[in-house]
């Protein structure tokens, strides 16, 4: 793939099946301490391989493809995270012993490349520049994802060859995850935040109704209206 194989706005385990599908591996690459601090990758807690940032996309070692997955953007580099990265990544590799799927024959090695948040985003663009762009991005949230509009691939062929099963998802959040350009470049796993926390006092004060409290139950208005629980709907009360 030219530019970055597929973004991710997905679950790890969403994650492993969309790489299942374009992907496979066994023997694991390593980089020494030095490369990874001089690459912004982190070796913490992580015995999964990492493939130094100067690796390029499509290059082959000890006969496998390497498909880097890049962590860092969003969510993704707690420990606990880090943990399930690795077995989902050591999972899949195990599996591509057994039938690799890799083209010419070839497994596929998935190997990660683990940067911190903070730091993400600058050496995201940098692999960019340099021609030496990951495979796969995530997870990673709405924020990380729109810093590179124009930079993720369709990924709407991928998951029809893998036989995806789209009407799992809302319409519309679909036509969310879908850049300027209408190409869908990721999957969710998750929508947050899941609850929403509010100073009674100040709704008191103000002689508002409390927000709902079950899913799917609407606000009522001062005026009496009964109005869906959206984010428009909390603006207004916001500004109220």
């Amino acid at each position: 793939m030219s530019r970055i194989g597929f973004k991710q706005f997905a679950a790890l385990a969403s994650v492993a099946a969309l790489a299942v599908s374009a992907c496979s591996g066994s023997t694991p690459a390593t980089t020494s301490p030095a490369s990874a601090a001089a690459s912004g990758t982190t070796t913490a807690s992580v015995s999964a391989s990492i493939v130094p940032s100067t690796q390029k996309p499509g290059q082959i070692i000890n006969g496998h493809h390497v498909i880097r997955w890049f962590v860092g953007l969003g969510s993704g580099t707690n420990p606990s995270q880090i943990t399930a990265e690795q077995k989902v990544v050591s999972d899949f590799n195990a599996l591509q012993d057994k039938t690799p799927t890799g083209k010419d024959g070839l497994p596929i090695l998935l190997s990660l490349e683990i940067v911190q948040n903070t730091t993400a985003t600058d050496i995201l663009k940098t692999e960019l520049a340099a021609g030496n762009e990951p495979d796969v991005v995530g997870p990673v949230g709405v924020k990380g994802r729109a810093g590179f509009e124009g930079e993720w691939a369709d990924i709407t062929p991928l998951a029809k060859t893998a036989g995806f099963d789209f009407s799992a998802y809302d319409p519309n959040l679909l036509k969310q995850l879908s850049n300027s350009s209408g190409v869908l470049d990721g999957f969710p796993y998750a929508v947050y935040p899941s609850m929403i926390f509010f100073n009674k006092d100040l709704f008191d004060e103000a002689g508002l109704k409390y927000p709902p409290q079950k899913v799917g139950d609407q606000y009522t208005m001062p005026d009496g209206t009964k109005v869906d629980w959206t984010w428009d709907t909390v603006a207004k009360l916001a500004k109220l």
